[in-house]
């Protein structure tokens, strides 16, 4: 079998179990939560942490799209990658889900904004 075609079955496996997971457990459990839980900055609710968080989800994923072409590109899947044949089949599947699970709290309304101006309007 082709190293790529090999790749490809393993990191579309990968990628798919870390979405099952992901949709099937941590969503339902996000879901009750307020975003602040997110990252520290947004715990000590500081005035850019949104802000913070979009420049750091956007600049890891391009980073992580670049990184993938990059590998196409120069056909690296062909050579000896050793132990970075898993971190690539397992933890670049992790980090795209994690990223998706991310942009999705950032997309929703705040539980507790929403639930505030609810409650202020008679």
């Amino acid at each position: 079998m082709e190293p790529i075609v090999l790749f490809g079955v393993q990191f579309t496996l990968s990628l798919l179990a870390y979405l099952l997971i992901a949709f099937w457990y941590v969503v339902p459990r996000l879901a009750g939560l307020p975003r602040e839980l997110a990252v520290a900055a947004l715990r000590a609710r500081l005035s850019a942490a949104i802000a913070l968080v979009w420049l750091c989800v956007v600049v890891g994923m391009l980073d992580t799209v670049n990184a993938i072409v990059q590998s196409m590109r120069f056909s690296v899947f062909t050579y000896a990658l050793g132990v970075n044949w898993v971190i690539v089949t397992t933890y670049v599947p992790a980090l795209l889900v994690s990223s998706l699970l991310i942009f999705m709290q950032l997309l929703r309304r705040n539980r507790s904004t929403a639930r505030g101006s609810a409650a202020s309007q008679p």
